[in-house]
């Protein structure tokens, strides 16, 4: 890709960790863009030698550091289903790192979110918005209209390429395509039931119909997983649903 013209389609999880190791490779490169993610940096460092060493010599020591983090982040959490207040403080955070990193007004209006934070999957990286402060990367928010064989036309004109990477999603619950469970006198595959109800629902993100649970067995069986992607977080609910609503359908993918 040295040299060519990139567009870069969506903005996801994927999108974070391509597009700053593309910057600076590429001649030009345009992300295409539907919603801006909130992008929270990533606090990477070296561990120091004497660190390492301070580790070894007490190995309490990391295990507390390990638990601060999860606290920290299991905190965080609350804001999702009971503090949707909290996500205030993240949303200001998030401004005031874009205020400071990205220079064009324009340019850092387009990657504004316009959504509460924790609709869509809260992104870490430390060096996603630096890279439009380049005069060779341009996010475009127009929508896309049609793919041809010169490149990708939105609402608002056609971008020349020479190639398109498609950081465009995934499907979250095909995981459970593989499942067979059986219960007395009746065999269910959980494609079946993905196929009767047009996905996997899921009951406060723990549970799917017609299988067999050990929780709250005063009601449907319900067979108890780790994901269905009714809580995979994946874009702004399209009535408008916020965080820490008891029910959120999200359409699949980034």
């Amino acid at each position: 890709m040295r040299g060519r013209r990139v567009a870069v389609i969506g903005t996801g999880a994927s999108a974070v960790q391509l597009v700053p190791e593309i910057a600076g490779v590429a001649g030009e490169l345009t992300v295409l863009q539907r919603s801006a993610p909130y992008v929270m940096p990533k606090p990477d460092r070296l561990y120091s030698p004497a660190l390492v060493r301070r580790y070894r010599r007490i190995p309490l020591l990391p295990w507390l550091v390990r638990q601060s983090m999860w606290l920290v982040l299991e905190a965080f959490t609350l804001a999702f289903w009971k503090w949707p207040g909290m996500t205030r403080t993240l949303e200001s955070r998030h401004a005031a790192r874009l205020a400071a990193t990205v220079t064009d007004p324009r340019t850092r209006a387009a990657l504004t979110p316009d959504y509460r934070a924790g609709c869509k999957r809260i992104l870490i990286s430390a060096t996603y918005h630096a890279c439009f402060n380049r005069d060779d990367v341009a996010v475009v928010t127009a929508p896309i209209t049609a793919i041809d064989a010169t490149g990708v036309r939105t609402a608002e004109g056609h971008h020349e390429v020479d190639v398109i990477l498609c950081a465009t999603g995934f499907r979250t619950d095909t995981f459970v395509s593989s499942l067979s469970v059986t219960r007395p006198r009746r065999h269910l595959t959980a494609r079946t039931v993905a196929r009767r109800s047009a996905g996997v629902p899921g009951d406060l993100g723990a549970a799917v119909p017609q299988f067999l649970s050990r929780v709250r067995p005063q009601h449907q069986p319900r067979l108890r997983l780790g994901a269905v992607h009714d809580r995979n977080p994946g874009h702004p609910h399209p009535h408008g649903r916020r965080p820490g609503d008891r029910t959120t359908r999200s359409p699949q993918g980034e």
